[in-house]
């Protein structure tokens, strides 16, 4: 079975579970094959991990602030609220 090329929206909206493992095979090799060829998302993608870095080495030293993986949560979250906006938007 071929796999289908993954467009960069569909991309943002797999990263969470992407950076988890989360995703089944297929869609992370859809999501491999992506960053193969799409230097945007391939540097959106080292921002997150930088981004998960940082907070993790910030909340070794600080109980108040975010942990990663309620930092992913809510990058999951806002990312949800983008789409269901998107959607409101296409259907208007």
């Amino acid at each position: 079975m071929a796999i289908t090329e993954l467009t960069c929206r569909e991309f943002v909206e797999l990263i969470t579970d992407y950076l988890e493992g989360a995703l089944i095979p297929v869609e992370a090799a859809r999501v491999a094959s992506h960053l193969g060829s799409c230097r945007p998302c391939t540097l959106y993608l080292d921002q997150m991990q930088r981004t998960i870095a940082a907070a993790d080495r910030s909340t070794k030293s600080s109980d108040s602030l975010v942990r990663p993986n309620e930092l992913l949560q809510r990058v999951k979250d806002l990312a949800a609220v983008n789409r269901d906006d998107d959607t409101e938007r296409d259907e208007a």
